[in-house]
């Protein structure tokens, strides 16, 4: 989480007991991409039970199934979302159905918060038309001059023409490389 965030005002929603108040705060960073910060406070005691930080926004909003309890979707240090069961009576919590009740200062550690933290890569953008046609003019051009670094290096007359051929064959072969990744449908 980045030392010093922006101090916006959080959307609370408190339990319908009075034992629970969730707080969410969103803001975004230019550099590490959005993040919003989920904090699960105990009433009337003001103790912080969990605050976790999260990649990006849930629409799922916070269930209280039970008294003194709060499901909560958070992501774990990989960015996939859990739901997260907090019971604060217990000081337990659980991050499926099927899981047993763990003790909340376990919760860093199964989320992966205690390793060393991930790079974080915002998703690519879908290739525009414009982008695409760029490409296919690129690997065209690209093989053209790979053919050409080949003639040159199979016909040349001297060995300077010949290795000039093969780092124009080299060069522009990187350039068809390049132009082929860039035209995959998952870029």
């Amino acid at each position: 989480m980045p030392p010093d965030p922006p101090q916006d005002d959080p959307t609370v929603v408190l339990s319908p007991d009075g034992m629970l108040r969730v707080e969410h705060r969103h803001y975004d960073d230019d550099r590490a991409g959005p993040w919003d910060t989920v904090r699960v406070v105990a009433l009337p005691g003001e103790e912080v039970l969990v605050q976790v930080p999260n990649r990006g926004v849930t629409a799922e909003p916070v269930a209280f199934p039970d008294p003194g309890v709060a499901v909560v979707s958070v992501t774990d240090s990989q960015g996939h979302w859990r739901q997260l069961r907090i019971d604060a009576m217990k000081r337990v919590f659980r991050l499926s159905p099927g899981e047993v009740d763990e003790a909340l200062d376990l919760l860093p550690q199964r989320l992966g918060f205690t390793g060393p933290a991930l790079r974080y890569s915002p998703p690519r953008r879908p290739a525009t038309l414009g982008q695409r046609i760029l490409m296919v003019i690129l690997a065209v051009a690209s093989l053209v001059f790979v053919l050409g670094g080949l003639w040159m290096a199979v016909a040349g007359h001297t060995s300077t023409d010949r290795w000039n051929g093969a780092l124009g064959m080299l060069f522009f072969g990187g350039c068809l490389a390049i132009a082929l990744r860039d035209l995959r449908p998952g870029r």
